[in-house]
């Protein structure tokens, strides 16, 4: 009977542990990404969605479009090449920016309403078939070059794909630098 306790009390015990540690594992994965970078990350998906909704003008200001502007896209090609980038203070590697950014442009896109299977395994998403409507003034403003800008913006306009309107109200600011 004591060696039948003690196989019980070793299985147990080492049951124990090893959920331990796959919980402790688990945490870690979960956790991987601080408030921080997910916030910064957040403000960058925010930032691609919004200025795809502008157009430049020949002046350097930006206009409202009447429709989005081409494919919205996590990683545009000109910041391709670089290891990691400052935003809003923050250093967040490619890596974190690809690999997380393409599940929060997922979320965002699903957040607005719109026909999320549009968005393909790679993180882009074809603005080209949502109607912008201005409800109210809406700015962007974007300085700097594509290495390092800031941006500041004030939307209210109603987003209409197929049959389904929204309306999206957002105001932000992002630091960019590319590292």
């Amino acid at each position: 009977m004591k060696k039948l306790l003690a196989i019980f009390g070793a299985v147990g015990l080492t049951a124990t542990g090893a959920s331990n540690i796959v919980a402790c594992h688990k945490e870690e994965t979960t956790t991987g990404i601080t408030e921080e970078a997910q916030k910064a990350i957040n403000s960058y998906i925010t930032f691609t969605f919004v200025s795809h909704l502008f157009t430049k003008n020949s002046d350097g200001s930006y206009s409202l479009a009447q429709k989005g502007q081409g494919t919205l896209s996590l990683i545009p090609d000109n910041i391709m090449d670089m290891n990691s980038a400052k935003i809003n203070g923050v250093d967040i590697p490619m890596s974190i920016l690809s690999a997380t950014g393409i599940v929060y442009l997922g979320n965002f896109i699903t957040s607005l309403g719109f026909n999320s299977e549009s968005l393909d395994p790679m993180g882009n998403y074809d603005l080209s078939q949502i109607t912008i409507g201005e409800k109210g003034t809406s700015t962007f403003v974007k300085t700097g070059d594509d290495t390092k800008f800031t941006a500041n913006w004030n939307v209210n306009v109603d987003l209409t794909s197929g049959d389904k309107t929204i309306n999206f109200t957002n105001s932000g600011s992002l630091e960019f630098e590319k590292n």
